[in-house]
């Protein structure tokens, strides 16, 4: 839209009206006389005289234009820019820019994502800033992070900062970013002050966002929406579960995807799941606004571990139309069982339900494999052999294998003691103290009056399955009788259950680097009648796995770019790599691997992340899976007004806005317009002694 600073001097433009005036005037007064000469040579050049009154013509329209042109520029017009208006295009300003990395916008129009279109509206908008204006530049990855420390009055280095912003794949932290850039303008000496936020206005960003400000005077907030308030639509998946199981003599892989559409009108899309070598794929209906769920089914390649994905059909947003998802099968755990008490009845035998609890179905991830001797039959050789030891209702050892055995734990291996009628408090309170998490003072009956499962820990390892389980069978074991305890518990001791008199059940201790384990009661049902609950069997296998360490994969669940995936440590490991999708390695060693699990935080990008631990010669290895934020699949946007609204919560009773009125962004014409003016009239001027010329022969022909 044309404006004019002064439109008063556009009534100027009438003067183009005088050469019109004066060329009638002229020709009222003309006299034609008619020569019979002239009127021949006329006549035998018609061209000539064609030519003539059209150069006349125009000299009369250029004549007109040039009054008109120059009345217009004395009234100095100028356009409204479609370009970002800021402050500090057209008074001294501060100005720091906050750029939204995230997933969402990757979208792409016309062959360009939206955060590329961003940065370069950003970098123009940084050309076109006022000499004295400085500015600084925020990315709100999550967490949000300022790419120039201060304030700077060097546009290069902010173009370069801003060329150089990469999409994160993860979710932005425009909270944090916003209170980066109040930070970063606390330092300016100009009084304006101004926070351009380049985003997509994703409304999942937008959510329990609060007044990021913590000064009472906030900056001056601009909006620019990526998007252009365009309608968006979406196809993605959005979770992956797996489920191993068995049909007829063959195990399947039971893969349940998520697929969402988020668009108005119900479509067909293809989903497709690979495995391996294997490849699904189904056309699926998709609802508007709804999340789909497609379940398939597949044959299990050869092998103990696999890599799938899911994937649906491609669309503007590519980053989530396809998810990463991991299979670990086959993991070998080998137990050492050392029987206490063997009976001829197999039944009645010390370790038979143990036995049983440690051959799981086909259908489970790890393998474990039980050896069971006798206690004169355990040597260090087979201790060194085993990756878990259960010593259950072992009544003695000899000096030998008790140092064999307590310094095999040191090196970084589990063991796990069980009560029974064997135990004496003289043994195990001298020879194998070392081995039992606290010593003991006996043994306490409860014949009439059973005690309970009570008080479980759990986010240990050992007791997690049971987190969402209020009403597990574990609770409902009764137990007649149980081991009596010290009091004065190790630094490193944790109870990790209780009975419902408040005595320990289950115990664990570090030993050095590595683990102990104490069932205060028997594994059999001489004190307990627990090997009868269907919770015996989680309960089994999950302590083996625990003191091995070999079903110890990372605990990820659905994990996301950004967020924090815990690593449990196996015992003896003196390493700790994770490697992600496209080779960055982190390496924990030393002091970083002193607890039981080390925090990996790099996940950065969506993809496969291999895990090592080296323990000796041969590293383990395992993998886990990173995936789009689901949220970064939604479309739904947030108005304008309600992100300001939210921007200008009140601090305080006073308050505070942070939403200047826009100011007026404006492109003058009026000096182009003077610079056209010379070349019309130099144009006029060649025009007038053409025509000129042309009168001259013309009479010259007389």
């Amino acid at each position: 839209m044309i404006a004019f600073d002064a439109p008063q001097l556009l009534w100027g433009a009438l003067a183009a009206l005088i050469p019109l005036l004066i060329h009638l005037v002229q020709r009222r007064r003309a006299r034609v006389h008619h020569f019979a000469a002239t009127a021949f040579l006329l006549g035998t050049r018609r061209r000539v005289a064609r030519r003539y009154r059209l150069r006349e013509l125009m000299l009369l329209a250029l004549r007109m234009l040039l009054l008109a042109a120059l009345a217009v520029a004395f009234a100095k017009p100028w356009v409204r820019s479609e370009e970002v208006a800021i402050l500090g295009n057209v008074t001294p300003s501060s100005v720091v820019i906050v750029i939204d990395p995230s997933a969402s916008m990757t979208e792409t129009r016309d062959g360009r994502s939206l955060l590329e279109l961003a940065v370069e509206q950003a970098r123009g908008l940084v050309s076109e800033l006022l000499g004295e204006s400085d500015a600084a530049v925020v990315v709100a990855q999550s967490p949000a992070r300022a790419l120039t420390s201060r304030l700077t009055f060097d546009r290069k280095l902010v173009g370069d900062v801003l060329s150089g912003i990469r999409p994160t794949q993860g979710r932005a932290d425009l909270a944090g970013a916003l209170r980066l850039a109040e930070q970063i303008l606390v330092e300016s000496s100009h009084v304006r002050r101004e926070v351009v936020v380049f985003t997509d206005l994703q409304a999942s960003e937008w959510e329990g966002m609060g007044r990021p400000w913590a000064l009472d005077r906030a900056p001056s907030v601009r909006l620019v929406d990526m998007s252009d308030g365009a309608e968006r639509r979406n196809s993605a998946v959005t979770a992956v579960l797996t489920e191993v199981v068995t049909e007829g003599a063959e195990r399947m892989l039971r893969v349940s995807v998520d697929v969402l559409s988020d668009r108005p009108e119900a479509i067909e899309e293809v989903v497709t799941v690979r495995l391996g070598p294997k490849v699904a794929k189904s056309v699926v209906r998709l609802e508007p606004r709804r999340i789909t769920t497609q379940v398939f089914t597949l044959t299990l390649p050869e092998g103990d571990a696999f890599v799938g994905s899911a994937e649906v059909g491609h669309d503007e947003r590519a980053i989530d139309d396809s998810r990463p998802f991991v299979v670990e099968l086959g993991r070998r755990v080998d137990v050492l069982v050392v029987n206490g008490a063997p009976r001829s009845v197999p039944h009645d035998d010390e370790v038979f339900f143990l036995r049983a609890a440690l051959r799981p179905g086909r259908d489970a991830t790890v393998r474990t494999n039980a050896t069971v001797i006798r206690p004169d039959e355990l040597t260090s050789e087979q201790v060194a052999d085993a990756d878990a030891v259960i010593l259950a209702n072992v009544k003695e050892l000899d000096p030998e294998q008790a140092v064999a055995l307590e310094r095999w734990v040191r090196d970084g291996h589990g063991l796990m003691v069980t009560a029974g009628d064997n135990f004496t408090p003289l043994v195990w309170n001298g020879l194998l103290a070392p081995l039992l998490v606290l010593p003991m003072r006996g043994v306490e009956s409860r014949l009439e009056e059973p005690v309970y499962a009570a008080g479980l820990d759990t986010e240990h390892p050992v007791l997690r399955a049971f987190s969402a389980l209020a009403d597990a069978s574990l609770y409902a074991a009764r137990t007649r009788r149980y081991l009596q305890l010290e009091t004065h518990a190790a630094a490193d001791t944790r109870v990790l259950a209780s009975f419902s008199d408040g005595a320990p059940m289950l115990l664990s201790r570090s030993l050095d680097r590595g683990r102990l384990l104490l069932l205060t009661t028997s594994v059999d049902r001489d004190w307990t009648d627990l090997p009868f609950k269907s919770s015996y069997l989680p309960l089994l296998q999950e302590a083996v796995l625990w003191l091995s360490g070999r079903g110890e994969g990372p605990v990820a669940g659905e994990a996301t770019v950004a967020s924090v995936v815990t690593v449990p440590v196996m015992p003896g490991v003196t390493e700790v790599s994770v490697e992600g999708p496209r080779g960055r390695r982190a390496v924990y060693a030393g002091d970083d691997l002193g607890g039981p699990e080390v925090r990996f935080r790099e996940t950065d990008e969506a993809g496969i992340y291999t895990v090592r631990q080296v323990a000796g010669a041969q590293p383990r290895e395992s993998r886990f899976a990173v995936g789009v934020d689901p949220r970064e699949s939604r479309v739904a946007r947030i108005s304008s007004e309600a992100a300001h609204a939210l921007l200008d919560a009140p601090a305080g009773e006073e308050g505070a806005s942070t939403v200047a009125p826009p100011p007026e962004r404006k492109r003058d014409v009026w000096p182009l317009l003077l610079a056209s003016l010379f070349v019309l009239l130099a144009l006029e001027t060649w025009l007038a002694l053409t025509a000129s010329r042309a009168s001259d022969d013309t009479l010259s022909l007389g």
